[in-house]
C-alpha cells in the first residue's frame, strides 16, 4: 500500500481529541496494518498525514474516505475540513532517534469559566509524567 488520498474530517467523539491520534475507517486501517505488518498493530500503525507523523487508529464512525484530525492537528497542519490529503504508512528505520526535542505547554482554555485565578501546572510532575511515557521509546 503507498499513498492514499483522504479528505479531512472532524473527529466523531470530541473526547478522541485528548489521544492526539488520527482516525481512519476500519477498512483502511486493516489495509495499514497489513502494509506495515502486524507488529504495527500494537500500538497503533504510524501514518504521515502531509509531512506529519501521527499513530492512527480505527473508528467505525469515520467513512473510508475520510480522515479524521482534532482541531489542533488540523491548525498544526494548515488543513481544513474537506482538504484531501495525502496519508502514507510510516515504518520508521531500525536506528530511528530524536536527537532533541522541544516540548511547548499550553493551556486550550486560557481564562477559567468563573473567572478566578489562572490555573497552575505542576510542571516537576508534568515532566517526571512526560518522561514516565516517552523515555526510551
Amino acid at each position: 500500500m503507498g499513498r492514499i488520498l483522504l479528505q479531512v474530517g472532524s473527529l466523531p467523539s470530541n473526547r478522541l481529541a485528548l489521544t492526539n491520534r488520527v482516525y481512519i475507517s476500519p477498512s483502511v486501517y486493516s489495509h495499514l496494518v497489513e502494509a506495515l505488518g502486524p507488529e504495527s498493530a500494537s500500538g497503533g500503525p504510524l501514518v504521515t498525514v502531509g509531512p506529519h507523523a501521527y499513530i492512527a487508529e480505527a473508528n467505525a464512525g469515520v467513512p473510508d474516505d475520510k480522515i479524521a484530525l482534532n482541531g489542533l492537528q488540523r491548525r498544526f497542519a494548515q488543513l481544513s475540513l474537506a482538504n484531501k490529503v495525502e496519508v502514507r504508512p510510516f515504518s520508521p528505520p531500525a536506528n530511528y532517534a530524536l536527537a532533541a526535542m522541544e516540548v511547548d505547554v499550553d493551556l486550550l482554555q486560557k481564562k477559567s469559566a468563573s473567572g478566578g485565578p489562572p490555573r497552575e501546572i505542576d510542571t516537576d510532575r508534568l515532566a517526571s509524567d512526560f518522561l514516565l511515557n516517552y523515555e526510551g521509546h
